[in-house]
């Protein structure tokens, strides 16, 4: 049988992990890091390269938190 924490406030408020940007954060063992910044906004013409940082960025993002390996 698995055994595991549950983390959680049991309040309808919900739950905030780090309370500034600044904050660090990780999962899955990952190393702490900050808030990570966002792509620009994309736009109906924005071309492969615009869509490409994009990506590259978000992939970086949840890399970075431990989401993906």
């Amino acid at each position: 049988m698995a055994e595991y924490e549950q983390i959680g406030t049991r309040t309808p408020d919900g739950m905030k992990f780090g309370a500034a940007a600044t904050d660090k954060i990780a999962l899955f063992g990952s190393t702490p890091v900050v808030q990570q910044t966002k792509p620009g906004t994309l736009t109906g013409a924005s071309d492969s390269t615009a869509v490409a940082t994009a990506v590259n960025l978000l992939t970086t993002a949840l890399t970075n938190f431990g989401l993906v390996a």
